[in-house]
């Protein structure tokens, strides 16, 4: 699989488990069953009922503060999407449109930006961003 496959991936999952606790997760959760179904149809009842537990995981982890069970849904649905890409590469274009319709910032066919630095002595700082970036 290609990197930028990955990264369309990891960009799907990231889009999917942030809108799990909003106003549009309906919309969201309807367009990734609907992927399911034009790609791998067999697979797409478990994939609604798995997108409904990881919404009720993630409200739970929420109530009580954890944020490890969001980390875990992102690699779980990470590796969902790249598999769905992996079998069916036909299914970019459609997945991201999907991440794009719902505000998806990187959908992995952009310009992908490898920050790298080293701060050593006293008072030594280093700031980066990939976008806005405020200090005070």
């Amino acid at each position: 699989m290609s990197e930028e496959l990955g990264q369309l991936a990891a960009s799907a999952a990231k889009t999917v488990v942030t809108l799990m606790l909003t106003d549009t997760w309906n919309g969201c959760r309807a367009g990734v069953i609907s992927l399911w179904r034009r790609f791998h149809p067999e697979q797409s009842d478990s994939v609604a009922r798995d997108l409904d537990d990881s919404q009720a995981e993630l409200d739970h982890a929420r109530e009580i503060g954890d944020p490890e069970t969001r980390r875990e849904l992102l690699a779980q649905w990470s590796g969902r999407f790249r598999r769905l890409l992996r079998d069916f590469p036909d299914a970019a274009d459609a997945l991201d449109t999907l991440i794009g319709e719902f505000g998806g910032s990187n959908t992995g066919r952009g310009t992908v930006i490898q920050q790298t630095a080293v701060a050593s002595g006293k008072g030594a700082r280093v700031y980066q961003a990939g976008g806005d970036q405020i200090n005070h």
